[in-house]
């Protein structure tokens, strides 16, 4: 979708001081990202290096065009304010942990993991925030075709 759209995309796992940063991330992501680009300014993020355990220096974002944000931890309660859109992908937890033991090889770190998910979207109720709820096989067309209006 970015190649296409000619949108920026923040990945908030960046943001994330290592598996227990849940939390650390979605702050970060209001904090030092959203409220600075609502405020016209360009932004220049961390990233977490997961193999070093440590932040480099990220990406310049620019307060401007479409910027999409996407992770765990990017729908809460601090942040919705500041978004013009959020969709929600509905996963169940099979899934998830597929895809993510997919990604990094193992999955010593899941079960830790999930806990903070839990914590986080009982807390947040990030899926009751979001304009729209999809299914987590939604494609970047699916989410196109919904934001220009061309699904229900």
């Amino acid at each position: 979708m970015a190649r296409r759209t000619g949108c920026q995309v923040l990945h908030v796992e960046n943001f994330y001081p290592g598996w227990e940063g849940l939390d650390a991330g979605s702050e970060y992501l209001v904090r030092e990202v959203l409220v600075p680009l609502r405020e016209g300014k360009s932004v220049r993020t961390h990233r977490w290096d997961w193999h070093v355990d440590q932040f480099f220096a990220g990406a310049l974002i620019e307060p401007a065009g479409l910027i999409v944000i996407e992770g765990c931890g990017a729908i809460s309660n601090a942040s919705r304010p500041l978004l013009d859109v959020a969709i929600w992908l509905e996963a169940d937890e099979r899934i998830r942990r597929a895809r993510a033991t997919t990604r990094d090889g193992d999955e010593s770190w899941w079960l830790g993991w999930q806990a903070q998910e839990d914590a986080f979207y009982t807390r947040e109720q990030s899926d009751r925030l979001a304009d729209y709820v999809l299914d987590a096989d939604a494609t970047a067309d699916d989410v196109l075709a919904l934001l220009r209006g061309e699904r229900g």
